[in-house]
């Protein structure tokens, strides 16, 4: 399972096994889903999708055994807690200043699930950190490995008009009074 942005340097490999890594998905020796990211724990919850095993990456490690989040965050609390064992990637290269920049919060099932009591800017409704359970923990890897950067192609027609359709909605929402300029409620 690889959730998101798996990078460059995941799509690089994946491509590079093209070969052999597509008729393994064709034939279910390896299972592979193509789906949007948030659907993911509505089937797993109900282990629609079975039981699976999952790496978390981490910043660090706090007293209490919870996991500080890296930049890459997703369902990974989720899958820390459904998965049968968790290989814990701790990034020696991801800045401790990461922690309390993350909004952890685990919903509920939908039928039961509330809306997020976000009423405030500095309101904090989940935790900065990732619960494990250390009995799921099934090794801890330490490595040094900088997010790689994705390529950004220099702009083309499209995208520049596209950015010029930006640039004006907010000043034209204004003008036809769609919009008002007051922050007050």
């Amino acid at each position: 399972m690889e959730g998101a942005s798996p990078g460059n340097d995941n799509d690089k490999l994946l491509t590079r096994a093209h070969p052999t890594l597509r008729p393994a998905i064709n034939t279910g020796d390896v299972m592979f889903i193509d789906q949007h990211l948030s659907e993911t724990v509505g089937m797993l919850r109900p282990r629609q999708l079975g039981p699976f095993d999952f790496a978390i990456e981490a910043s660090a490690i706090t007293e209490d055994r919870a996991l500080l989040p890296a930049t890459s965050v997703g369902n990974s609390a989720t899958f820390a807690i459904l998965a049968e064992k968790v290989i814990v990637a701790i990034d020696l290269a991801q800045p401790l200043e990461l922690d309390g920049l993350h909004e952890i919060d685990i919903p509920t099932r939908r039928q039961f699930r509330e809306p997020i009591p976000v009423v405030a800017p500095e309101s904090r409704p989940g935790m900065p950190f990732i619960p494990a359970d250390p009995s799921k923990t099934a090794a801890i890897d330490i490595t040094r490995k900088s997010d790689g950067a994705g390529t950004i192609n220099p702009p083309d027609a499209a995208t520049t008009a596209l950015a010029d359709h930006l640039i004006e909605f907010l000043p034209s929402e204004l003008r036809s009074e769609r919009m008002g300029t007051s922050t007050s409620p």
